[in-house]
């Protein structure tokens, strides 16, 4: 209730994604609850809503992401957000955060899921449990979810699994390790339509969001490049886009057309200003509320 009031009070124009989750002592199986009673405060407020259902801090949470669990939790899920939105005259797209330490079935798995749920996008990926490359470090072993620079390769790996599987069906938001443009760039190249930048901000600042932009406008009117779709995605307009591209391409049952849907992007991208751009990425490096049932 109080990020509620807080959003609702704010005078930020850009994207707002709203990220919920279910409380720490919430048992299993009235998870649904939880994350039904977070939409439907958030919904009013976001420009799309995150079901995170990878949080590493929360025991038990990412059980959520596999089998009968899963399902049950999009199907309610959908049929809130599909109740929401008629009441709203708006549709407020719904987005799972998965974890980068799912193997390759069970990621294929959650993509099967998410296209049958007809889920609008999906976040790869959350922070990792791994501490691979840190344990030599003074504070290496602390709990919790590991993310920056050691969780790239896995997240990249999960975003190249994940995207093998959905094939352009639902749209992919990349995240983890993006340190420079070139990771940034990089994300994309693996299949993701938008990037959001995190703990790279916090060691690099303004000069990360320069660097990403860039990265993704030199390649812009390349045909059949991924790049260029940065500026364009940060739009109020884009996450709504891309859903419904996605879903005339499941209705269709083809393969997208990665050149033709890319230069579009591309010329609207190089109608953009380069204040435009780097406003536009800044947008959605700092949108990241998160919401907890109380």
């Amino acid at each position: 209730d109080y990020l509620v009031r807080a959003v609702s009070r704010r005078r930020y124009h850009g994207v707002l994604g709203i990220n919920i989750g279910k409380n720490k002592d919430t048992p299993e199986e009235r998870a649904a609850e939880d994350y039904c009673y977070c939409l439907e405060r958030v919904h009013s407020e976001a420009d799309y809503v995150v079901m995170n259902v990878s949080s590493p801090n929360t025991p038990g949470l990412r059980r959520l992401q596999h089998g009968d669990q899963l399902k049950q939790l999009l199907d309610v899920s959908r049929a809130t957000q599909t109740r929401l939105d008629q009441h709203a005259g708006r549709h407020v797209p719904l987005l799972v955060k998965v974890a980068p330490d799912n193997d390759e079935a069970a990621l294929a798995a959650m993509a099967e899921a998410f296209v049958e749920a007809g889920i609008d996008g999906v976040i790869v990926s959350n922070t990792t449990l791994s501490r691979e490359g840190v344990t030599h470090l003074a504070h290496g072993e602390e709990a919790g979810g590991l993310s920056g620079l050691p969780v790239q390769e896995l997240a990249d790996l999960a975003l190249r699994r994940m995207n093998a599987t959905l094939a352009g069906r639902v749209p992919i938001i990349g995240v983890g390790g993006i340190i420079d443009g070139d990771s940034a760039a990089r994300k994309q190249e693996l299949g993701a339509h938008l990037v959001q930048l995190y703990t790279g901000v916090i060691y690099r600042g303004p000069a990360l969001i320069h660097e990403a932009v860039a990265a993704w406008v030199v390649d812009a009117g390349v045909a059949g490049d991924r790049r260029g779709r940065v500026a364009g995605g940060a739009t109020r307009r884009t996450v709504a886009g891309a859903v419904r591209a996605a879903r005339y391409r499941r209705a269709e049952g083809s393969s997208p057309d990665r050149a033709g849907r890319v230069s579009g992007h591309g010329r609207r991208l190089r109608r953009l200003s380069h204040r435009a751009r780097w406003s536009a990425l800044r947008w959605w490096a700092l949108a990241g509320h998160a919401v907890r049932r109380r």
